[in-house]
């Protein structure tokens, strides 16, 4: 007889060596448990984001990679030199640890997954559009693994709690520390339509905003992302004045889905001038805010801020935007 399990057959021969047929049985579930079935190992793949811009900075190379982190779920400390991580199960031996890395009972490790291959930088990064990890031992025995879909950027994948076998989403990641904060079982991928877009116009304007993928859709006009106490939209919004109008799809249980933006000008200056217009838009805390604020401070701060940026010709038509797109840009 023939068990397959993972690609692997294994021959059974038909007699009475292991006395009847249900100490048999016994005996090969045993020896499958034993060699066979990868059992998820002492140190765990516990959290990682396939798009981190903003979220944590390495410090060895002064930018904002994609990360990884690995958590201890044992009583006794293990050094993870030698170890395997790779992005691509057919591939077991992508990248190894080759420094010594140990992480104490209930500790973390985080590996930057920057394609630089050196010291806890692996030669991979991960895809924001879903794909595997796994994590090797060095006998290259299958010791953890993951398959995802599509990330959203700085929105983390992780146990909860730490070590556990349920996965979520976190909009508070939480690198090389505990996963304590809120965890949701979805993500939301789809935008608003908006029926007017941004531009330059010389009266009022009513803009309805809709959704064909459900949930609610809440919006700002004060430069600020919604959030989930923002305004309801229920009706169509009236634009009398200079606004940047910003808005969301947000569903139970899930993290709301990305911010699109349109800036619409009324009855300004530059109507028929000669200049495009770039209209930048930020959470005003970025800006004001008097320890985050990038206006309020007393020497020139190295931060980073996410802002939105669009483009319109000014040429005094309807239809007058080049291009509204959500960015992240940055203002130093």
């Amino acid at each position: 007889m023939f068990v397959i399990h993972r690609g692997i057959a294994v021959h059974v021969e038909r007699d009475n060596t292991y006395g009847p047929g249900w100490l048999r049985n016994a005996v090969l579930l045993s020896f499958l448990v034993a060699f066979l079935i990868p059992a998820r190992g002492q140190v765990v793949i516990n959290e990682f984001s396939a798009s981190n811009s903003r979220t944590i900075a390495d410090p060895d190379f002064q930018d904002y990679p994609d990360w990884l982190e690995l958590y201890n779920t044992g009583s006794t400390a293990r050094n993870l030199k030698g170890f395997y991580l790779t992005d691509d199960l057919q591939t077991p031996d992508k990248w190894q640890v080759l420094i010594d890395a140990v992480i104490e009972p209930g500790g973390f490790l985080l590996i930057w997954t920057d394609g630089r291959d050196t010291l806890l930088h692996s030669s991979f990064k991960i895809s924001a559009g879903g794909e595997e990890l796994g994590l090797y031992s060095p006998a290259l025995r299958l010791m953890d693994e993951v398959t995802f879909t599509a990330q959203m950027g700085d929105v983390s994948y992780g146990r909860f709690p730490d070590g556990n076998e349920q996965w979520g989403y976190f909009q508070d990641p939480t690198p090389g520390k505990a996963n304590v904060t809120e965890c949701l079982p979805g993500i939301v991928f789809n935008v608003p339509e908006f029926s007017v877009k941004g531009g330059i116009y010389s009266g009022p304007l009513s803009v309805e905003l809709t959704s064909g993928f459900g949930g609610d859709i809440r919006y700002t006009t004060d430069g600020s992302e919604p959030e989930s106490t923002s305004a309801l939209f229920t009706a169509p919004i009236n634009i009398t004045e200079t606004t940047v109008l910003r808005a969301r799809i947000f569903k139970p249980d899930s993290v709301p889905g990305p911010v699109v933006t349109h800036s619409y000008f009324i009855n300004e200056n530059s109507v028929g001038g000669k200049l495009p217009v770039v209209s930048i838009a930020t959470n005003p805390e970025n800006f004001w805010d008097p320890d985050r604020g990038i206006y309020t401070q007393d020497f020139k701060p190295e931060w980073e801020v996410p802002v939105n940026i669009e483009l319109f010709e000014n040429d005094g038509s309807d239809n007058i935007i080049k291009s509204a797109v959500t960015v992240l840009a940055l203002l130093v």
